[in-house]
């Protein structure tokens, strides 16, 4: 999705829905699909209440169902590096 403009965001808003920028990492056997872009997500998700510099990790496992970490203020440099850290130890 590109060129977003104020029109769209607040017809989501009248919808209950809000704009996030969302990285998504999905692995199949051994291939591997990641993309960042942004994503409606409506009022049932556990990203829509994450505001501000709050930050938000929603995993889908096979065997424990969803698990989602809310973290603290940190810059986005230390978030990334701890996001990308978590992806690593993933598939080691």
């Amino acid at each position: 999705m590109e060129n977003l403009d104020a029109e769209e965001v607040i017809a989501a808003k009248n919808n209950n829905m809000r704009y996030k920028l969302v990285g998504s990492c999905i692995r199949n056997d051994d291939k591997i699909k990641a993309e960042v872009g942004l994503k409606l997500v409506n009022e049932d998700d556990t990203l829509y209440s994450i505001n501000g510099k709050n930050k938000g990790v929603k995993y889908k496992t096979d065997t424990i169902g969803e698990l989602v970490i809310i973290g603290g203020e940190s810059g986005p440099i230390r978030a990334s590096a701890s996001i990308l850290r978590d992806i690593i130890n993933m598939l080691s």
